[in-house]
């Protein structure tokens, strides 16, 4: 078979030269690929000049147009074109679809397969982190067949919710024409995901226009763009396996280009999804994640200088960034974002600021530098008064820079489980440090009425069960950690839960979420690869971390609650997250984890529909920091938990 193409990636051409019995012809320009079509080729491939960083065709000449036109009438030649701005009805008659638009970035919308399509492949959404589409319509008076489409909609597999279509990403027209409207053939080996979604998509494309075996399609697009790795290991030796893992996590953070200047800048929040680009937000619980991160790294491998970058992060935060507030009423506590002024550089969130308190205690435990204590102490304090003597926090849980902690007492009180799994780790570990029994009394004070009013808890409708429960678990286990109470019943209740939730490959896949039927986009950051029915994606931001830091602690409490159950669950989380840690040649992603994992096609995976976030960014603190210190504590070297 002989086949033309201009343009497109190097990855795709690579992928065409590895299809059996092709003859491959790649031509610069379009001159010599028509000339080489109306010689007698079986396919012609238009494609952008996506190598010079071009991203659509362009814009043909009369005579060319022609050439072109007169080419699909005759029917003797397959033609493929991608990215051709249509704008005009002398080109969109004859290809079947009109661009409406100049260029658009794809973003949070997907590629939503239809019809035969679909059907053929078993799924319908494909997504694409990067790339372009030209928003169009169909424009033709001859039949034709809209292949695929480009949508903003939410699922898994399958579309669960969606809004209308914002254009044709695939057509067929006539016998021997398909018009792409967007950069289908624009793949960056190594961020390709659902890989899975990718090579079905190719080999059942392929097969159409070329009449190539799927089989074999599908090994020639493994060579094209080989299949991405997990770091998982033969062998049971699991302390060996923790090592690793912990090695990795931290060599990212190193390569990645999160940790600015060795710590002396901070660290940046996450690698963001739709590009994997740094996200350049510098937040007070993942900059200190990641110094207790380092730290005890740095006392299990007997490596000074990861406790010297520790250190460093620690002194950016507080003496350059000012994270902490060191006067007035609200003296103690961890604002949330470190930057310009403004609402999020000045807001205080109580679960973010007690996560830095465990971040800073940690610090202190494995340093024994009094100025973490003396820290960690001030937000001991400002909690103890943010709660006002009472179990549960006041109806505001986030105090802005011109509030005061006075100004939110009194009054109603939300009992959101969510917001207390960190206040009250933090208050079991300071209360370990200074023996200050009034920490202790609100630990207990505070999971009694959380117990007595399980399960009815103003949650918000955007988070998932698991993100509510999981949280919840934390808070009680640290009560569990004192002794019994009206808390432990409900423990052996949530462990129940969350057996039931757990996968065979040992994640936890989401339960129930929350969809707004008119934006898409609206409350759903707390829920993630939901929509379909069955579908078994694990959130690694919001679920993944916070059930691997409270089975650990619970791992270590003593009681009449189902402890055997909850370190089998543990030993089975540990494995799953061991497994799914990414290895590849790509320094942002080499050692990380990412936001959501297909657990039934076992590669990650999600529903794209989180603000800016996205299913493949990656979260210092919360997720590279937490769990290689759930590692580290599991080898013997407890930290933050």
């Amino acid at each position: 078979m002989k086949i033309a193409i201009l343009g497109g990636s190097e990855g795709f051409r690579a992928l065409l030269r590895a299809l059996p019995g092709c003859d491959i012809l790649c031509c610069t320009a379009i001159d010599t690929a028509l000339a080489a079509a109306e010689g007698g080729t079986d396919a012609l491939f238009l494609l952008p000049l996506y190598g010079e960083g071009k991203d659509t065709l362009p814009e043909l000449d009369e005579r060319d147009a022609n050439r072109l036109f007169a080419l699909i009438g005759a029917g003797g030649c397959t033609v493929y074109i991608e990215n051709y701005p249509a704008y005009d009805y002398r080109d969109c008659f004859a290809l079947g679809a009109q661009a409406t638009n100049l260029p658009q970035a794809i973003g949070r919308q997907s590629i939503c397969l239809t019809g035969r399509l679909a059907e053929a492949a078993g799924f319908e959404i494909l997504q694409k982190g990067t790339g372009i589409y030209l928003p169009s319509d169909t424009h033709t008076d001859r039949p034709f067949e809209i292949l695929a489409e480009i949508k903003s909609c939410i699922g898994v597999r399958r579309v669960a919710k969606s809004s209308a279509r914002t254009g044709i990403a695939l057509m067929k027209t006539g016998e021997r024409l398909y018009c792409a409207m967007t950069d289908l053939s624009r793949l960056e080996n190594g961020r390709i995901f659902s890989y899975q979604g990718w090579e079905r998509f190719y080999a059942l494309l392929l097969s159409e226009l070329l009449g190539i075996e799927e089989g074999a399609a599908c090994a020639a697009f493994e060579t094209a763009y080989p299949r991405p790795r997990l770091r998982r290991t033969d062998g049971d030796n699991r302390a060996a396996r923790l090592e690793e893992a912990v090695k990795a996590a931290v060599a990212w953070h190193e390569r990645s280009g999160v940790l600015l200047n060795g710590g002396e800048g901070g660290v940046y929040e996450m690698i963001r999804s739709f590009d994997l680009e740094l996200a350049k937000n510098t937040r007070g619980d993942s900059s200190l994640i990641t110094a207790a991160l380092f730290m005890a790294a740095g006392k299990y491998f007997g490596n000074e200088t990861h406790t010297a970058t520790a250190d460093r992060i620690a002194d950016c935060l507080f003496n350059a960034k000012h994270i902490q507030i060191e006067e007035g009423e609200n003296a103690g506590l961890f604002k949330w974002f470190a930057g310009v002024p403004g609402m999020g550089a000045e807001s205080v969130y109580v679960s973010d600021s007690s996560r830095v308190g465990n971040a800073v205690l940690a610090l202190y435990r494995l340093s024994g530098k009094e100025e973490y204590k003396r820290r960690a102490v001030m937000l001991a304090e400002a909690l103890l008064s943010w709660f006002g003597g009472n179990p549960l926090l006041p109806s505001c849980y986030l105090i802005y820079s011109r509030d005061t902690v006075k100004s939110v007492q009194g009054g109603s009180t939300r009992c959101a489980a969510e917001f207390y799994d960190a206040p009250l780790l933090f208050l079991k570990n300071i209360y370990a440090v200074t023996g200050d029994e009034r920490y202790r009394k609100q630990v207990l004070r505070t999971a009694t009425v959380l117990a007595e009013r399980y399960p009815h808890y103003d949650a918000l409708a955007s988070h998932s069960d698991n993100f509510t429960y999981g949280r919840l678990l934390g808070a009680l286990s640290a009560a569990q950690s004192f002794a019994d109470g009206p808390w432990t019943p409900v423990i052996n209740k949530l462990l129940a839960y969350f057996a039931g939730q757990q996968h065979e490959r040992g994640g936890f896949a989401e339960g129930r979420a929350y969809f707004d039927e008119g934006c898409l986009t609206q409350n759903m950051e707390f829920a993630v690869g939901l929509g379909e029915e069955g579908a078994a994606v694990a959130d690694f931001v919001y679920c993944q971390n916070t059930m691997a830091y409270a089975l650990t602690v619970l791992s270590r409490c003593e009681g009449a609650f189902a402890k055997e159950l909850a370190r089998r669950m543990l030993d089975r989380l540990t494995a799953f997250l061991l497994d799914t840690q990414i290895l590849s040649n790509d320094p942002k992603t080499d050692g990380a984890w990412m936001r959501a994992f297909d657990m039934d096609a076992f590669e990650y995976y999600g529903c794209d529909k989180d603000f800016a976030w996205g299913p493949y960014c990656i979260l210092t603190g919360w997720v590279t920091g937490m769990l290689p210190l759930v590692f580290l504590d599991l080898l013997g070297l407890p930290n933050m938990f």
